[in-house]
């Protein structure tokens, strides 16, 4: 997967050659530059400052997740995510809020991203979506499986 983003069930990659996809690609940066797995504290995808901007998965068909691991950008701007949402969908148009965000920071390779269960909720798409007007970027987006062993 690229764009940042890798998701396994606990058993293996749900896809490793699905894109993530973005709301609007900034400028000048190119999903993918930041491999699927190479967390760096930078960035791993970037929109432009836009109303809501989001990126998400499709894990190719639906599995039931048990968590998505989100470690932000380090290396500045991270209070950019204060107001991130987590949604799942079965077909990519119908979304289902299972997560927002309270503002408090969080970090990334430095040992604390912000992990979301999902309580083995089903979805083939997942979108993490920011609830305001600005830029959205983060290092790394890891999907699991309900039969992930925790770290």
């Amino acid at each position: 997967m690229q764009s940042g983003a890798s998701a396994t069930d606990g058993h293996g990659v749900f896809g490793a050659d699905k894109t993530g996809k973005l709301s609007f690609e900034f400028f000048n940066f190119r999903p993918g530059t930041n491999p699927a797995g190479a967390k760096n504290g930078s960035y791993g995808f970037h929109t432009n400052n836009e109303a809501n901007p989001w990126w998400q998965v499709d894990l190719g068909r639906a599995f039931a997740l048990g968590e998505v691991r989100i470690f932000n950008r380090l290396d500045c701007c991270g209070e950019r995510s204060r107001t991130l949402r987590v949604l799942l969908s079965q077909d990519g148009t119908n979304w289902h809020q299972v997560y927002a965000h309270q503002g408090a920071p969080f970090g990334g390779t430095n040992g604390t991203p912000l992990s979301v269960g999902l309580g083995g909720r089903r979805a083939r798409y997942v979108r993490l979506q920011l609830a305001e007007t600005n830029w959205f970027h983060l290092d790394e987006v890891e999907v699991f499986g309900v039969n992930r062993t925790p770290d």
